[in-house]
């Protein structure tokens, strides 16, 4: 395959181009939705000022991170990681929605109820079906003992202890939601829930192998401030690393762990960001069957990060990576607005079709002269 070496000029052009087009598709959806689809802040706010707060939310994530917030509590720890574990293998098309009917692994409001602070109505709704009340305090030790495993398991597929996982989570799933598909839970080897439970296991393994969740917490940030890495091996070093250890986890989620914890030289390229590189970029095509094309997509988007950054300012890879995912997906997920009869979130989503990301990008490729 061909090398694709993006020019300074050129990678600002793509972040550019890609940021005018997102600001002029917020605008025409303005024009569209109503507030119980997008809420109220998304239907009144400048579509630049709207972008912004999704550039700024890496920051609110990174402080969410007990350790990067000079908390060094062994249990705030372990439920942070485990929360980012779960969620992160909970964050693909077919899961998300299958485990969104029982639970949440929602860590601001976790963290919000363990310091003490008062939630509001809505937040005690979201906290009483956190995932932290299948497993207590979500302890890595603790779970591992529970369920008769260790980081020295010969059962590498934990089967005994799957069943009981869910039978546990079953009797919270049915309290917390009476009218949900049961049958999900049920054991069965490659299955959503039968998965969850292994990864939550490998990820305890993990934890204990590290030395513990603030050790590990601790190597993370030692990893990301080392001056002799770039930040394309940095990526790989951590993310590889998870891939390796934790069942369930590719490139795309093994990245959206790191992303999620708002570190960010990580990006998350899923099936929205890949398919608009595929058209931008067709010489993707040519990749050998081996590459991953997560991996060199991560790159892509680094190498435009770098080329678009200057003394005056800094734009991330997480940045680059949510602007196209965006634009893509039309997934405003920190506007979604509310049902007014039933108070509940409306999941809203403006896909682009094939042909819109296809005209977009044939149109960029000749602004590139690719």
């Amino acid at each position: 395959m061909k090398d694709i070496n993006l020019s300074k000029s050129q990678c600002e052009l793509i972040y550019n181009e890609t940021l005018a087009k997102l600001a002029e598709r917020i605008a025409g959806i303005q024009k569209e939705v109503s507030t119980d689809k997008l809420n109220e802040n998304f239907m009144t706010h400048d579509p630049k000022e709207i972008i912004q707060t999704y550039l700024d939310y890496p920051m609110v994530l990174r402080k969410q991170n007990p350790i990067y917030s000079g908390n060094e509590d062994e249990e705030l720890a372990s439920a942070y990681l485990l929360c980012r574990f779960i969620g992160s293998a909970m964050n693909f098309q077919m899961a998300r929605n299958v485990f969104g009917e029982f639970f949440n692994t929602n860590w601001g409001i976790l963290q919000k109820h363990l310091s003490g602070s008062k939630l509001s109505k809505e937040e005690k709704e979201i906290y009483k079906n956190h995932i932290w009340h299948v497993f207590p305090r979500l302890n890595y030790q603790k779970i591992l003992k529970n369920y008769g495993t260790d980081a020295g398991s010969l059962d590498d597929k934990h089967e005994d202890a799957i069943k009981n996982m869910l039978d546990v989570i079953k009797k919270r799933a049915v309290k917390n939601n009476p009218d949900g598909e049961l049958t999900n839970l049920d054991y069965e080897e490659g299955r959503i829930y039968s998965r969850l439970c292994r990864t939550i296991i490998e990820a305890c393994q993990f934890i204990e192998s590290q030395g513990g969740p603030v050790a590990y917490l601790k190597r993370v940030e030692e990893v990301i401030a080392d001056p002799k890495l770039s930040d394309v091996k940095k990526v790989q070093k951590l993310s590889k690393e998870i891939r390796k250890n934790v069942y369930g986890f590719g490139p795309a989620l093994s990245n959206d762990f790191f992303r999620e914890m708002g570190i960010n030289i990580f990006s998350k390229p899923d099936t929205h960001t890949v398919h608009f590189f595929e058209e931008l970029l067709p010489e993707l095509e040519q990749l050998p069957k081996k590459c991953k094309i997560e991996d060199i997509i991560s790159s892509i988007i680094l190498e435009i990060a770098a080329g678009i950054s200057n003394e005056k300012k800094t734009i991330s890879a997480n940045q680059v990576d949510k602007v196209i995912w965006l634009l893509k997906s039309g997934r405003f997920h920190l506007h979604y607005g509310k049902n007014k009869k039933t108070g509940k979130v409306k999941k809203y989503a403006d896909l682009w079709d094939d042909k819109e990301v296809s005209d977009f990008c044939s149109s960029l490729r000749k602004k590139l002269n690719l």
